[in-house]
């Protein structure tokens, strides 16, 4: 078969791979181009709060999400009523928002030096809310999505430059994220209304139960998840100078950026996965070319990090904490899929729950060992190495034992 063949065969796979991969990749690589102004206007110590004040507020964000992001995209494409299974999960996020974002408040204004800052960070998860990935994604609209993206990255960028070079203050960073999200959103709500007028209706509390149970599992797993990967940032924020927050974010952002290929091809075949799921070696082919990519990703990062650090700052970089953290870049991308497009489709979802907590164990166990012989840096990025090589073992262990 010729390329056209190939191409004929797998065209609306390789279209709404472009299409979901442009907004994808706009909303991670528009946090590395910004990070030479954040650096120059705020320094790494005032980097170093942004980035805790954003973690804080990504924790509280599972709450609002409640695991739609893990189970919408599934359900969608097994054609359940979209329009009854998008209103629910509104209602749910809305309620969720109001209620996390009330006590939040009062935790940040009792216990934070910097309030204004982590109240302001809250606000950016009406993202979760405005811009519904999952409907978008189960319903094949990635189209759609790349315009989204397309105009808050846009936004960002725009917002970013002119705002902050007037007014230096870093309250303003999760503002101009803020309206950036309002205005996708608003895009978001105009295209689903032209699908269906019924979408954004509030309905009543006695239809969300219809996803109540199945979200919570998730919900369980998300929260320990979520915790376990920004408890590094929390260690390192506490036990060390802020300021050394910018080696470890900055490798975290280029794993993010490099994971994002495989996210994409694992959300664009999610309704082919959900038809083959009973072969079992449709799954196992695409994890051999994902272990194949992914290494061929790291190899590019580490060749090319001297080259792309000069661009983005010329303060003094360790880059060997970088290089070694992006190490597990392999690892996450393999775990992803086998939990998106494997346990996920074959209803394990208590599987992966068990894997989020054996990796937390695992992550929290190696940062109590190596702190008695290195420095917190090292010990959080060799504790995250080994909690993602930990996770993809155990998952698939599990997804050989189906």
């Amino acid at each position: 078969m010729g390329l056209r063949g190939f191409y004929n065969n797998n065209k609306s796979i390789l279209l709404n791979y472009l299409n979901y991969g442009i907004f994808d990749f706009l909303l991670v690589i528009i946090p590395i181009i910004i990070i030479p102004l954040f650096l120059d206007i705020f320094g790494k110590l005032g980097y170093g709060e942004i980035v805790l004040a954003r973690v804080y507020a990504l924790i509280a964000g599972v709450f609002i999400d409640f695991g739609y992001k893990n189970m919408g995209a599934k359900n969608i494409a097994k054609n359940k009523d979209s329009v009854l299974f998008f209103n629910s999960s509104f209602l749910i996020k809305v309620s969720a928002f109001v209620f996390t974002g009330f006590f939040y408040s009062l935790i940040s204004f009792n216990f934070s030096s910097n309030p204004l800052l982590h109240i302001c960070f809250y606000l950016i998860n009406i993202q979760t809310i405005l811009i519904p990935n999952f409907l978008f994604i189960g319903m094949g609209k990635f189209k759609d999505l790349s315009k989204i993206g397309f105009l808050v990255s846009i936004s960002q960028i725009l917002l970013f430059f002119s705002v902050l070079y007037q007014f230096q203050y870093l309250f303003l960073v999760p503002i101009v994220y803020f309206f950036s999200y309002v205005i996708g959103g608003i895009y978001s709500l105009i295209v689903l209304r032209k699908i269906n007028n019924n979408y954004y209706r509030l309905i009543s509390f006695s239809s969300v139960f219809v996803v109540w149970n199945e979200n919570i599992s998730f919900l369980k797993k998300n929260i320990v998840g979520i915790i376990k990967d920004k408890l590094s940032y929390l260690i390192i924020g506490y036990y060390s100078e802020k300021s050394m927050l910018f080696e470890y974010d900055l490798g975290m952002k280029f794993i993010n950026l490099l994971s994002r290929p495989i996210s994409i091809y694992s959300n664009v075949i999610i309704k082919k996965s959900v038809e083959m799921s009973k072969d079992v070696i449709f799954f196992y082919k695409n994890l051999k070319v994902i272990f194949f990519v992914s290494i061929v990703f790291w190899l590019i990062l580490i060749t090319s990090l001297p080259i792309v650090i000069s661009f983005i700052t010329d303060l003094s970089i360790n880059l060997n904490i970088i290089y070694v953290l992006t190490i597990s870049l392999v690892f996450l991308n393999l775990s992803s899929f086998t939990v998106s497009n494997g346990l996920l489709v074959f209803n394990k979802s208590k599987e992966i729950f068990n894997s989020s907590i054996i990796v937390a164990l695992v992550f929290l166990t190696s940062v109590i060992l190596l702190f008695q012989f290195i420095n917190p840096l090292y010990s959080v990025v060799a504790a995250t190495i080994l909690s993602y090589f930990t996770e993809f073992i155990y998952l698939l262990w599990k997804t050989k034992k189906m």
